[in-house]
């Protein structure tokens, strides 16, 4: 009796979870890769027609160290398109927006291993291109902890100044911003001009494919 019970049993799980792959949608994986002119990183680049059932794309491979991106564009700017990224389920969205208004979307984002695109049609089935770049592993240089006392009286002349209790005030005299702050702000620039790039680069490559 209890091995026709167990047996049932496994019937069973097998059964769900057999249900639960079948309601899985149709996925296209996106194969990023190096372009000529592209500073650096990869980028897939494709076009398409969606209604408001979608179309699902996955990117893997992903390092948290990259920055990434997807960029939806929508061929007519009248027309209103989600964008929606997920992580592991499609149920389960993290980042979700609309083309309505503006004509194109961006998300900007840092992941491990894979993310999962959703493009949406909130009206009629619209076309659109999709264009995701992942650019090379960030590495800002770690500043060290101490500074030469050489170092530090030729930006400090006046020296240390005395506290109430004996000691030094480290902190200098005038102030000043620190170099980290300064990095992260170039990395942050460095990395808006290169979806810039991206984009007219993904935008190029899918007319070229049109005209082939």
């Amino acid at each position: 009796m209890r091995g026709t019970i167990l047996f049932t049993a496994i019937l069973l799980l097998a059964a769900v979870g057999f249900a639960q792959q079948s309601q899985e949608p149709m996925t296209y994986r996106l194969d990023l890769k190096p372009y000529p002119d592209l500073p650096t990183g990869k980028i897939a680049a494709m076009s398409g027609t969606a209604d408001s059932t979608g179309h699902h794309f996955i990117v893997d491979n992903l390092g948290v160290l990259q920055p990434s991106a997807v960029t939806l564009v929508a061929k007519n700017a009248g027309n209103d398109l989600t964008l929606t990224l997920c992580k592991d389920r499609w149920d389960k969205p993290e980042r979700s927006g609309s083309t309505k208004g503006t004509g194109q979307l961006t998300f900007k984002f840092r992941t491990w291993g894979e993310v999962r695109i959703l493009v949406q049609s909130n009206g009629a089935p619209a076309p659109y291109d999709l264009i995701v770049w992942a650019g090379d592993d960030l590495k800002p240089p770690v500043p060290s902890a101490f500074v030469p006392m050489s170092q530090y009286k030729s930006k400090h002349p006046q020296g240390a100044a005395t506290t109430e209790n004996g000691g030094t005030n480290t902190t200098g005299v005038g102030g000043g911003t620190s170099p980290v702050m300064w990095i992260i702000a170039a990395g942050v620039a460095v990395i808006a001009v290169l979806l810039v790039v991206a984009i007219v680069i993904g935008t190029r490559l899918l007319k070229e494919r049109r005209t082939a």
